[in-house]
């Protein structure tokens, strides 16, 4: 059991008195009964293995924060012997521990200056992306824009370029049909066994290669010459009123003779047989 004195010293003889910045007037402070039995390694010794106040709260934060035992056993220690020295220890000494360590002591009200720090440098790193994603967007908008225009310049190039080749190709057969109505022209009334179209189809072929067409029109005329004496020899000596629908007629008796011929035989001879197989249209055509 305690004795009720427990805690305090009486009968005490200083051998020594010094004047001191800090004294430690009522204050708690380690003593040992004799220095010259204990050495200071023996007190260090003893502090480090008595358990200080607070010593189980500082343990849960440590591991907490996931260190390891020696390093838990390592700042147990150190709590130990500071608790026991802190009437005497102060926050300037704590400083310059700290400075004798390399740490950076934080100033009284650097706490609340990191926290705004850090608030204001999350501000400007959210403001700053959110300024990137808007020149990324606009430049997105921008490039979607400009494909949009190249596009419709394309597209209108194409259809000036289509509205050009209609023009080109409506001016072309307005020039073909005005040439093909003026050599219609030239062979009206020739009777060749072709039909007027298939004259002109071959009077352009002969322009359209570079050649000249005057040629082929006399050897047309001759031929319709020689169709049109033919015709004569085999009819009335008067010649008469020409009928365009017996002459069809003959034509085609004449042709399907052509096709039914054993040896080729010319439209001429195919004429003069069709008039003498059909005599009827042959007083009909010379009526």
């Amino acid at each position: 059991m305690s004795s009720p004195s427990e805690g305090f010293m009486f009968n005490i003889r200083p051998t020594r008195v010094s004047i001191v910045d800090r004294p430690a007037n009522k204050r708690m402070f380690l003593v040992t009964k004799s220095q010259d039995t204990n050495t200071m390694d023996e007190i260090i010794q003893i502090i480090t293995e008595t358990e200080a106040a607070n010593e189980e709260q500082l343990v849960e934060a440590l591991k907490s924060a996931e260190k390891d035992n020696g390093t838990i056993d390592a700042v147990v220690s150190i709590y130990r012997t500071l608790n026991a020295y802190r009437e005497s220890i102060t926050e300037e000494d704590l400083g310059e521990l700290a400075k004798a360590l390399k740490y950076e002591v934080p100033k009284e009200g650097d706490e609340d200056g990191e926290a705004e720090k850090k608030v204001t440098e999350e501000a400007e790193a959210k403001k700053a992306e959110e300024e990137a994603e808007a020149a990324k967007k606009a430049e997105a908008e921008k490039a979607a824009e400009e494909a949009e225009e190249a596009k419709k310049a394309e597209e209108a190039k194409k259809a000036a370029s289509d509205e050009l080749e209609a023009l080109r190709t409506k001016v072309a057969d307005l020039e073909g049909k005005t040439r093909r109505d003026e050599l219609a022209k030239l062979v009206a009334g020739l009777r060749v066994g072709k039909t007027e179209d298939e004259l002109v189809d071959a009077l352009k072929a002969v322009e359209d290669a570079g050649g000249k067409i005057e040629p082929l029109i006399e050897v047309f005329k001759a031929a319709d010459a020689n169709i049109r004496a033919s015709l004569g020899e085999i009819g009335s000596d008067l010649p008469g009123q020409v009928s365009e629908d017996v002459y069809s007629q003959l034509e085609g008796h004449a042709r399907q003779i052509m096709r039914d011929a054993e040896k080729p035989i010319t439209f001429e001879r195919a004429m003069k047989r069709a008039g003498e197989d059909h005599p009827e249209l042959m007083n009909e055509y010379y009526k």
